[in-house]
């Protein structure tokens, strides 16, 4: 698999000049060890970030019709810390990164659609600590605090002959985690009814679509990602709704240990047990995220089993509320942050900066511009998937 998306002006670097025309090129060089193809990211204003295993590119469709793109070399955490790298543990890398990048996408997103030359400067650790315990305060807010407040409103309201039955480990962990998937579809829900938002969503579906595309060791084209659904079993709408579900189980657990091992908290007050109820499900949250993390990370590469076929099905039906079908112009710029995510070299080490057209080379995109005598032809291929296994030299 070959690339090349014409420049139409530079904004930064440029990897070379030829007849006027700016390219940037790839071979595909982010396969893992296993042989695997990878690519993942996330939907941002007007646009798309794609992060591969050498760095991560933003495209962001300008009002002009033009498409913004920034390349920006990224080492992962586990090529730095060799702990991060195991089991469980590596979750919490993960979602630091998760932030972080996803902070500097959106500030670039941003900065294209005020209008502003972009920064370069990439979040400070206290900038990317703040966005984390935000997010932090948030989740604990939405999903851990208000299903408690509900559920404990909701045992107070029912008639005093079922209360006992209520305020059972199970029933009550049922009936919290019953709000936290009713918060869950209301904060989705509330999300859709912003038509930006909803924009974002229909690049959601096209960064699905781009990624499932390049997965299949294909060419990437529009025609061939417009016909690709928009579910993806690595989405992160699936992590939380797995996180949600997962939930229920480990608090569940954990209230039944609390039980077994410091009866004495029975016997405190309403406000202490809730409060100490509430202690409990933080220390057990991040146990939560990395078992989640590491199903999500298995089943995404091996044929789940029943139970995973069952534990995902929540995630993909989630996935219907937060991607929408996006349109050829969508598709493009997703596709266009795919190649500039692949396109970055191993060797490179500085951030570039990019405006180009659209998919020039693509029949069937957008941005499709009749070939002229100036501008050199891209480098042909034999077919599809054996072209990217004999170009990468992997099996």
């Amino acid at each position: 698999m070959t690339f090349s998306v014409p420049i139409l002006a530079p904004e930064g670097l440029m990897d070379y000049v030829e007849d006027d025309f700016i390219h940037f090129e790839g071979t595909v060089p982010n396969r893992s060890g296993t042989g695997r193809l990878e690519a993942g990211g996330l939907a941002v204003f007007d646009g798309v970030m794609i992060r591969s295993r050498t760095g991560f590119a933003v495209a962001v469709r300008r009002e002009d019709g033009a498409i913004a793109v920034r390349q920006v070399p990224f080492a992962s955490l586990t090529h730095k810390v060799r702990a991060l790298r195991l089991p469980l543990v590596r979750a919490i890398g993960a979602l630091w990164e998760m932030v972080q990048i996803g902070t500097r996408a959106l500030n670039y997103a941003a900065s294209i659609a005020q209008g502003k030359k972009a920064r370069r400067k990439e979040p400070s650790r206290s900038e990317t600590a703040t966005m984390l315990a935000a997010s932090a305060l948030l989740i604990l807010v939405l999903f851990l605090f208000l299903p408690e407040l509900f559920a404990g409103w909701t045992v107070l309201l029912l008639p005093e002959a079922m209360q006992g039955f209520a305020s059972n480990v199970v029933t009550y962990n049922l009936l919290t985690g019953l709000f936290r998937v009713a918060i869950l579809l209301a904060y989705v829900g509330g999300l859709s009814l912003s038509g930006e938002i909803v924009r974002v969503f229909q690049y959601h579906g096209a960064e699905h679509k781009a990624v499932l595309t390049f997965e299949q060791g294909r060419n990437v084209t529009v025609d061939r990602a417009r016909v690709q659904d928009t579910i993806h079993p690595r989405c992160g709408t699936t992590f939380v709704t797995l996180v949600v579900l997962l939930a229920v189980v480990a608090f569940t657990v954990a209230d039944v240990l609390v039980a077994l091992t410091m009866p004495q908290v029975a016997q405190w007050g309403v406000f202490a047990q809730r409060g100490f109820h509430l202690g409990v499900q933080v220390v057990f949250l991040p146990a939560v995220l990395a078992v989640s993390f590491e199903m999500i990370r298995a089943w995404a590469y091996r044929k789940p089993g029943r139970f995973g076929r069952w534990a995902l099905q929540p995630g993909l039906w989630m996935q219907r509320l937060t991607t929408r079908q996006p349109d050829d112009r969508q598709v493009e710029v997703a596709i266009v942050a795919l190649f500039a995510a692949l396109a970055i070299s191993p060797r490179q080490w500085e951030e570039r900066t990019y405006l180009v057209r659209g998919l020039e080379d693509d029949e069937s995109a957008p941005g499709y511009r009749p070939r002229s005598p100036a501008r050199p032809a891209p480098v042909q291929e034999g077919g599809d998937g054996a072209a990217a296994e004999n170009e990468t030299g992997t099996g």
